[in-house]
């Protein structure tokens, strides 16, 4: 699933409506924290990521914002990003703890076992949807494997 999102990320940002431009961003450019589009990870494929540092010859510290993978890219394999890029589907790398939710009109025995299955688990989480302020997401137990 993971494999298949990054694969789509990149097509959608490749895409002209949301890169600035397919060139390698310039290094009078870079700032920390100014989104960007990075070849980061293991298999170096296109992520939309963070600056995290002020650039050094001839590496970027970056930090994926989908996957949460920082690592030092070199320059040359970084490329600008349109800020609305971030905005329109928001980061997906997130630490978060499930506070509470509202289970409206739903029985109490389901509410009991979504508590059981969620509490205290490492899981993964992948937004879905955006439905205005509400996000639909897919949780995954990384624990269970």
């Amino acid at each position: 699933m993971t494999y298949f999102l990054i694969a789509l990320l990149q097509t959608f940002l490749k895409s002209p409506n949301y890169t600035s431009s397919l060139e390698q961003m310039p290094v009078s450019q870079m700032s920390a924290m100014k989104p960007c589009l990075g070849a980061v990870g293991p298999n170096s494929q296109y992520q939309r990521c963070l600056i995290l540092t002020e650039p050094t010859e001839p590496k970027v510290y970056l930090k994926s914002v989908d996957t949460g993978i920082m690592s030092y890219v070199p320059i040359d394999k970084v490329m600008p990003i349109r800020t609305e890029t971030v905005t329109i589907m928001p980061a997906q790398a997130l630490n978060c703890t499930l506070d509470g939710f509202e289970g409206r009109s739903v029985p109490k025995s389901i509410l009991d076992e979504f508590k059981f299955l969620v509490s205290d688990k490492l899981l993964k989480m992948t937004v879905l949807k955006i439905c205005g302020e509400k996000l639909v997401v897919n949780l995954l137990d990384l624990e269970s494997g």
